[in-house]
């Protein structure tokens, strides 16, 4: 199970440094075009702005399994042990609850996007609203598994602060 996480994860990176060489690569070129030989690449944004809603989605789920979204850390760690898991169990429910959102509303979007295609690459725009799919789905394992490890009884580490799970 490990080894799948890890190459999911690897995956997501790969993914991830794609869309950033391909965003500025593209960019980059078009600039140059347009003010040095008054032309351009028509389709250049609209993939750019393909690629950063993808990376900014899969970056998203790499954070949450790091635990580097924003947090009330001072907060967390001064209260007891108790409280603590309390709240981090709380965080990690609100989490589940807005990825559902997140899902069922990128699922609608999707489903209402079949057939229609993007402006200037052509692309079908499933593409656009599917990674919200991709994305809600992974946080909810994420943060299910958070939940998981802190309703286990046999976790009783010293520090629970956010990075132990």
């Amino acid at each position: 199970m490990r080894q799948l996480l890890n190459w999911i994860e690897h995956a997501i990176n790969f993914i991830i440094a794609l869309c950033v060489s391909g965003m500025t690569i593209l960019i980059f070129t078009n600039v140059i075009l347009r003010y040095v030989f008054h032309s351009g690449i028509t389709w250049a944004e609209e993939m750019s702005r393909f690629m950063f809603i993808w990376m900014v989605f899969l970056g998203s789920i790499l954070v949450l399994k790091d635990e580097s979204h924003i947090g009330m850390e001072i907060l967390v760690r001064r209260v007891p042990e108790k409280i603590r898991r309390f709240l981090l169990m709380i965080g990690n429910i609100i989490i589940l609850f807005i990825s559902l959102v997140v899902l069922i509303g990128s699922w609608k979007m999707t489903l209402a996007s079949i057939g229609g295609k993007a402006p200037a690459t052509g692309l079908p725009l499933t593409l656009m609203y599917g990674i919200g799919i991709i994305m809600s789905v992974g946080m909810l394992l994420i943060a299910a598994m958070n939940l998981f490890k802190l309703w286990n009884p046999n976790n009783n580490k010293g520090d629970l602060s956010r990075k132990d799970f």
